[in-house]
């Protein structure tokens, strides 16, 4: 039974990370698809959350023109998308269902 459990866990995890994928990928990266970690265009050295809404916000504040907004709207956007197809990869469960947790067994005279 306790297989069973960490199997669909195990599922629903890798289910949750594929929700991040996004076939386009990044505006001007479509070789990086992940939304919610990977490198910023304006730092190739480190990772940033949310790239794709990062770079476009940074962009649009720093731009005068107001159609990059438009960007900043699109990226917010997938940005939601992808974080509510992750969220629905854990379902709620009933009240009645015990939660699940992991036990580390230990000697009793620690």
């Amino acid at each position: 039974r306790m297989h069973m459990e960490l199997r669909r866990y195990n599922d629903q995890m890798l289910q949750m990370e594929r929700s991040f994928l996004y076939n386009h990928g990044l505006p001007g990266r479509p070789q990086n698809r992940h939304m919610l970690f990977a490198p910023s265009v304006l730092d190739s050295y480190s990772g940033s959350v949310f790239p794709g809404l990062f770079d476009a916000v940074v962009m649009a504040k720093d731009s005068n023109d107001p159609a990059h907004w438009n960007e900043v709207k699109k990226q917010l956007t997938i940005a939601t998308w992808v974080t509510r197809a992750a969220a629905r990869a854990f379902p709620q469960k009933s009240s009645r269902t015990k939660p699940l947790i992991f036990y580390y067994n230990r000697p009793e005279n620690t």
